[in-house]
């Protein structure tokens, strides 16, 4: 029946959850270990956007 199709949809949505919940605590730990220098404040982000848009056009070219 529905009921029956909404009840099991919900149980895979929360194992679903749950899953991803654990992946993410995982993947706080993981990324915790890495220790960065000190920066000043918008010295990263102009830098950060040329390389992406270098990969992008390089990917488009291709």
């Amino acid at each position: 029946t529905v009921t029956q199709q909404n009840a099991a949809l919900v149980e895979e949505a929360a194992a679903a959850a749950e899953a991803q919940q654990e992946q993410a605590q995982q993947l706080v730990g993981l990324v915790g270990t890495f220790q960065l220098a000190p920066r000043h404040a918008g010295s990263l982000a102009p830098h950060a956007a040329r390389p992406a848009a270098r990969l992008s056009h390089s990917i488009a070219a291709a």
